[in-house]
């Protein structure tokens, strides 16, 4: 499947809607989502980047990003809410 090294224009759009929620929370104040909705920005940036061979190592840090980002979203805004 050729199309899959190209980057995505949807992945460009999750980073724009990600850096707005980061914005968002930065005006609410609320640091750890800041920081989380930052992470998880950069990690779908650098996963949609074309996949030059400079870029290849950069693929398994994106990942690990990713998952930082976006399982610390889940964790915190679950235990929001559950009211933990």
């Amino acid at each position: 499947m050729p199309f899959l090294g190209f980057p995505s224009i949807f992945g460009f759009i999750a980073v724009i809607l990600f850096l707005v929620m980061a914005g968002t929370s930065y005006q609410n104040e609320e640091t750890i989502d800041t920081i989380l909705w930052a992470i998880t920005a950069v990690a779908y940036f650098l996963r949609n980047i074309p996949k030059f061979i400079i870029f290849s190592f950069i693929n398994i840090f994106a990942y690990i990003l990713l998952i930082l980002g976006a399982g610390g979203i889940i964790v915190f805004r679950g235990l929001d809410l559950l009211d933990l």
